[in-house]
C-alpha cells in the first residue's frame, strides 16, 4: 500500500530544503543541529515524514528563521489575510541599534522618543 504525502508535509519539507540550500547548509549539519539523523532530515524535505512541532522549532533554530516561515505560500490560502508580523522588525538590525541607543537613555528620554514615534507611525495610518 501506498503511503499518500500530504501536501501541507511536503510543502513545510520544500521549505526546509529551500532554506537549508540558501543558507548553504548540508543535510547532515541541519541533523546534527536538530539531533537528528540525515536521513529524517531527507524524510521531512520530500514529505514522507511529518515534522513534529518541536522539531519544526529546532529547524527554524538551525536555519535562523521563525517556525512559521516554513508555512509561507501555503497552497489555498492565497486569500488569507494574515496579521501583519507586529515584531517582525524586532529582528532587523535597525531594531538592535535602536535599542542599545533607547538603554542608555533615562526613562523621561526614552518616552519621549516614543510619543515621537507613536506620533508619526499615527500620521502614516491616516
Amino acid at each position: 500500500m501506498t503511503k499518500t504525502i500530504d501536501p501541507v508535509d511536503l510543502h513545510v519539507g520544500s521549505r526546509v530544503r529551500q532554506r537549508r540550500l540558501t543558507i548553504k547548509q548540508s543535510q547532515s549539519a541541519l541533523a546534527s543541529d536538530c539531533g537528528l539523523s540525515f536521513q529524517q532530515i531527507q524524510k521531512y524535505e520530500r514529505g514522507t515524514n511529518r515534522v513534529s512541532a518541536s522539531v519544526l522549532v529546532q529547524i527554524a533554530k538551525s536555519q535562523d528563521t521563525y517556525p512559521g516561515w516554513y508555512f509561507e505560500d501555503l497552497p489555498g490560502f492565497e486569500d488569507v489575510k494574515a496579521e501583519p508580523d507586529t515584531f517582525a522588525w524586532m529582528r532587523t538590525t535597525m531594531a538592535a541599534k535602536i535599542g542599545a541607543a533607547m538603554a542608555r537613555l533615562d526613562d523621561a528620554a526614552q518616552q519621549s522618543i516614543l510619543s515621537i514615534v507613536e506620533i508619526v507611525a499615527d500620521a502614516k495610518a491616516s
